[in-house]
C-alpha cells in the first residue's frame, strides 16, 4: 500500500528494508562508472529524515507483505526565474516499476492540490532501462526540457 511518509522516525525503518533493493537493481546508480558515487545509508536516512522534518521534501513509500519495496523523494522548489513552483523526483526507487509510476501518481495529486504548477523527473544516462522509462515518461506527458551534466571538482 502506497502512503505518504510524515513521521521522519519511519524512514531508517524503510531504507533498511528498501536498500537491499537498491543495491541489487540500482547497482548502476550506486557504482556509477563516471563518478564512482557509493550511496552512503546512515547520511541518506539522516539527510531525509532532516528534509522531511523541515517540510522541503515529500516522502512517499510502499508497504507489501510487512516490509518495504519503494520509495519515492521529491523536493517542493520555487523556480525562481520562471515564478513557478514545481515538484521535482529526487529518488524514485522500487523493485516494481508499476509501484514507482503509482507513487508518481500520487505525488502529481498531491501537488495538484497545493497549487504546485510542474513535477519535474529525471532519467540517469546509464540506466539500463532508461529507453523504456523515458517512453513511459513521455507517454504520461512529460516532455524532455533539459539536460544535466556533471563533473567531479
Amino acid at each position: 500500500m502506497i502512503k505518504r511518509i510524515l513521521n521522519p522516525d519511519e524512514i531508517s525503518l524503510i531504507i533498511e528494508d528498501i536498500f537491499p533493493i537498491i543495491e541489487e537493481k540500482y547497482q548502476w546508480y550506486i557504482d556509477s562508472e563516471y563518478l564512482s558515487l557509493t550511496v552512503d545509508k546512515e547520511c541518506f536516512i539522516s539527510e531525509i529524515r532532516e528534509a522531511l522534518s523541515s517540510g522541503s521534501v515529500v516522502v512517499y513509500s510502499n508497504k507489501e507483505k510487512g516490509s518495504y519495496n519503494a520509495l519515492g523523494v521529491f523536493i517542493t522548489q520555487t523556480n525562481a526565474i520562471l515564478k513557478k513552483i514545481f515538484l521535482s523526483e529526487l529518488i524514485l526507487w522500487s523493485n516494481k516499476p508499476r509501484v514507482g509510476f503509482e507513487i508518481f501518481e500520487e505525488a502529481c495529486k498531491l501537488g495538484k492540490s497545493h497549487g504546485y504548477e510542474y513535477i519535474t523527473m529525471s532519467s540517469r544516462d546509464n540506466n539500463p532501462d532508461k529507453d523504456r522509462f523515458e517512453k513511459i515518461l513521455r507517454r504520461k506527458g512529460l516532455v524532455k526540457e533539459s539536460s544535466t551534466f556533471v563533473m567531479k571538482l
